[in-house]
């Protein structure tokens, strides 16, 4: 009768083992960094969308007036994320001619979502981050309203120097 050698078997399921747990901790440890990243990515978003309102020129026009906002909330997206390449904010301001009651900044990048091994094969995942505060009425538009008001309350010029009170528009 011929004995069965078992040298090794243990060994053998010791690697498969291991490769599936290393291969496991290899994915999260990715999924973990594309967490952080997009982390970073949404407070340096918030930060320059912060900038982009503080920045704003208060008007109504659609003619490119909140360049020195975009410019503020790039300078403030670039300090947090200068080694960033390729990606840069976008700003959703009146000149988009949409609606213009959220302001702020949004950006698209895309990731990968593991470094390759097991699911080579697979797409780079496109993500967007979005900061969008609310925005006050304009200046203009306080101005605008108020003036209305007086019209349908019977005064014919807005120009006449009136006190108004009211809760700010």
């Amino acid at each position: 009768m011929k004995k069965n050698n078992d040298k090794g078997q243990s060994t053998v399921e010791f690697l498969m083992t291991f490769v599936f747990i290393f291969g496991i901790m290899f994915v999260y440890v990715k999924i973990a960094l594309n967490f952080t990243r997009g982390y970073m990515i949404h407070l340096a978003n918030y930060q320059a969308s912060r900038a982009y309102l503080i920045s704003d020129l208060n008007s109504n026009d659609s003619s490119g007036s909140d360049s020195k906002a975009t410019e503020a909330a790039t300078k403030v997206w670039k300090s947090y994320y200068s080694d960033f390449s390729g990606t840069d904010i976008v700003a959703n301001s009146p000149a988009f001619g949409g609606s213009s009651i959220f302001v702020g900044t949004f950006v698209e990048y895309t990731e990968k979502f593991s470094f390759g091994f097991p699911f080579s094969a697979m797409d780079p995942m496109e993500l967007r981050s979005e900061s969008f505060l609310g925005r006050e009425p304009t200046r203009q538009t306080c101005l605008e309203r108020t003036c209305k008001s007086m019209k349908d309350l019977g005064a014919n010029d807005c120009g006449a120097h009136m006190t108004l009170s009211d809760n700010g528009c």
